[in-house]
């Protein structure tokens, strides 16, 4: 079948409108999943026509699975591929990368992502500085910033428009979605400024595919949603369900995944999948009809100022919140 392909800001990479998210192969998040599995959604993907794979050093198995599947096929040239790191401090980040480069069996990365992204502007240009020598080093071609979640706010948006505005990154990575359109107004100054857009989180941690009723409880990285966000993003999958089949869609999900890449100004949606009948249930819905215009102007009415109710509601003890703030000054004061 024929992928879309969008142009990346100004990198130059012309990736498919369904980016593959490798966290949920790696075997956290959403519970365990095999090597021969996660090989497996990887090889579908391909098969499929995407070349755009997204991974972190942080994902368990993810980048080793995905090393071995490139390796075998002799894909690597063929595949925009994005990974993440962490740490802030040269030597940390260095050793990131060199672990990142081993398990995915390449010598490059095609975009490489600043995971976590500090929102001082000293910290800021330290940790862009070392992404710009690996790009001098020929270890990366593009530098990203994949901004903080999962709780989208206007702490999160100001953060996204500094690195947008430094002029110092080709691609940014966002939480958006129906439910989450808060960094919606961050799109046309991306845009303007040719830093790619990549979106995240389309289909809220799969809530918003209609599977779970209202009520539902999880044992995975899903815990973190409190009951009562919880409960609402369940009715609004609810809705978004009769909307679907009232507007001639076939499914919530496919609602949703369209009402992300209808932005001519998005690159590219990325999805997670366990499953090869999760990959080929998001590859669908990249070649159906774009939505109603109508339909599509309701879905924003409805949803574009409710952004924080859909939140997971977590709010980490201040105890954590202090210890967490004097770690992360301290790696970003290490040489």
């Amino acid at each position: 079948m024929h992928l879309e392909r969008r142009l990346l800001g100004k990198t130059g990479f012309q990736v498919s409108t369904i980016g593959l998210g490798a966290w949920g192969i790696g075997g956290v998040g959403y519970g365990p999943v095999s090597h021969v599995q996660g090989a497996k959604c990887v090889e579908a993907y391909l098969d499929r026509g995407g070349n755009f794979i997204d991974t972190s050093n942080n994902y368990d198995n993810s980048e080793s699975i995905i090393g071995n599947v490139l390796s075998r096929a002799g894909a690597r040239s063929k595949v925009i591929l994005a990974s993440k790191a962490s740490r802030l401090d040269r030597p940390g980040v260095r050793q990131e990368l060199e672990e990142t480069l081993r398990a995915l069996r390449c010598d490059y990365l095609d975009l490489y992502y600043l995971h976590r992204p500090p929102h001082e502007a000293g910290r800021m240009n330290s940790a862009l500085d070392i992404f710009e020598e690996f790009k001098v080093e020929g270890k990366i071609r593009a530098v990203g910033v994949s901004v903080q979640g999962p709780d989208v706010n206007q702490k999160s948006v100001d953060n996204a428009l500094r690195y947008i505005r430094s002029g110092r990154v080709d691609a940014v990575q966002l939480v958006y979605s129906i439910a989450r359109q808060k960094h919606a107004g961050v799109f046309q100054e991306a845009f303007d400024r040719k830093v790619g857009i990549v979106c995240r989180t389309v289909l809220e941690s799969g809530f918003l595919t209609g599977k779970y009723p209202v009520g539902h409880s999880f044992d995975d990285h899903r815990r973190k949603w409190t009951r009562a966000p919880l409960r609402r993003l369940l009715e609004a999958a609810e809705e978004l369900n009769h909307s679907a089949r009232s507007n001639g869609n076939s499914t919530p999900a496919q609602v949703a995944i369209r009402f992300v890449l209808d932005d001519d100004r998005v690159a590219s949606a990325i999805l997670g999948a366990k499953t090869v009948e999760q990959v080929s249930e998001n590859m669908n819905a990249a070649s159906s009809p774009a939505l109603n215009v109508a339909f599509r102007s309701e879905l924003v009415s409805r949803y574009a100022c409710r952004t924080e109710e859909f939140n997971t509601g977590e709010k980490p003890p201040r105890l954590y919140q202090r210890l967490f703030r004097r770690i992360s000054r301290f790696m970003g004061e290490m040489p």
